[in-house]
């Protein structure tokens, strides 16, 4: 049976930020703390360092992605659930390499973090439905689970009349791979999304305002997925910047963006674009 169709469109301010999160079964944050490697420790405590002068959240973005450009690209995933669930026993963070999903993860829950003490908890709290550390409340989907979950994070501002993009999304067969049983019923998801065109002109001809965005790539080639990469891209007056950790280059990487969708453009059947809110992390 499929449940019915749902119309994924984000809204503002609907939750609270990770950091405020209410309904929060994390464990306590010093515990999540210790587990991090000493070394790490210093790494993280240096970057928050030079997030000192900026309170806004979309220049802490800009500086956090900027950061890790170069790191090496993991294609398998380089997190998991850690001690806390044996499904997937890789660690709870990462800052040595990334995929295109931890990579946002890292960047926006250093981004929002006043302290050391807050990163993991706010990494914790974007990963997983209710900060709940288990392979089943982990946000797998990322505009079903991810985007949603995290949603009085951003603004939606994909295409007002753009193209509607539909997928059918089993969770219970996702699930199943892993030898876990569940009663999920199929999600019909209609996504409102740019075109390729239209994704190219509105970001390289000032078609959006200065700030962080979230670019959500959905390829028309993929069954029972809803987004297939994720990146920043980070507007400023005079110029436009998209960063993301790409399979294409093995890294970390800033890229012209017009030559990304030339690349890949035959390929994309939509583009999600999210605003990230410009709150004030202090």
């Amino acid at each position: 049976m499929i449940a019915p169709v749902l119309m994924w469109m984000a809204c503002c301010c609907v939750s609270a930020s990770p950091e405020k999160s209410a309904a929060d079964s994390l464990p306590d944050c010093r515990a999540l703390w210790a587990v991090v490697a000493p070394k790490d420790k210093k790494i993280i405590a240096g970057i928050l360092d030079t997030l000192r002068t900026r309170g806004a959240l979309t220049s802490r973005v800009d500086r956090c992605s900027e950061f890790f450009i170069d790191k090496r690209y993991d294609r398998l995933g380089p997190t998991g659930e850690g001690t806390f669930d044996a499904c997937e026993r890789k660690p709870l963070y990462c800052i040595k390499s990334f995929d295109c999903v931890t990579y946002v993860e890292h960047v926006l829950a250093l981004s929002l973090s006043k302290d050391t003490g807050a990163f993991m908890g706010n990494l914790q709290r974007l990963r997983y439905a209710d900060g709940k550390i288990d392979y089943l409340h982990r946000n797998h989907f990322f505009i079903l689970d991810w985007l949603w979950n995290n949603r009085g994070l951003f603004e939606d501002v994909s295409a007002p009349k753009g193209r509607i993009v539909q997928r059918t999304i089993s969770k219970k067969t996702f699930f199943a791979e892993k030898g876990i049983s569940t009663d999920f019923r199929d999600t019909v998801l209609k996504v409102k999304a740019w075109t390729p065109a239209e994704i190219e002109t509105v970001s390289l001809d000032r078609g959006l305002l200065p700030g962080a965005y979230l670019y959500v790539f959905m390829l028309r080639v993929k069954p029972n997925l809803d987004a297939n990469h994720v990146g920043f891209m980070i507007v400023e007056r005079d110029t436009a910047h998209f960063r993301c950790a790409s399979k294409l280059f093995g890294k970390v990487a800033e890229m012209d963006f017009a030559a990304y969708v030339h690349e890949f453009g035959y390929m994309l059947e939509g583009v999600v674009v999210q605003r990230i809110q410009d709150m004030n992390v202090f």
